[in-house]
């Protein structure tokens, strides 16, 4: 008979942070023992914060920063990861649709 409690033993997987449209460095899954039933994992993927000063509103403050970055690209001084929202290496409309549909949240 199957222990129906799944086990992974010692092993365990640390908490990481994931953002949408970024490469991620590979993930191992421990190794499960036991269980009846097929196991499934989930991955929860943030989309980066277009609250550029991290003060809790996307404002005016986070427009300047990012308007100040636009149209740079990866490997140039002015370039600014956090404001490449898609994360594809450079700050261009596509990020802009982002950063405006943003604009004015709080929380």
């Amino acid at each position: 008979m199957t222990d129906p409690m799944p086990s992974f033993g010692d092993a365990t997987v640390a908490a990481q942070t994931l953002l949408q449209h970024r490469e991620i460095a590979s993930l191992t899954i421990p190794q499960v023992t036991g269980g009846d039933e097929p196991l499934t994992y989930t991955l929860e993927v943030s989309l980066p914060s277009p609250d550029l000063d991290d003060d809790g509103n996307v404002n005016f403050a986070d427009f300047l920063t990012f308007a100040s970055k636009f149209g740079s690209q990866l490997g140039q001084e002015r370039y600014d990861a956090r404001c490449d929202l898609i994360g594809d290496g450079q700050i261009d409309f596509d990020d802009f649709l982002i950063f405006a549909d943003s604009f004015g949240l709080t929380g």
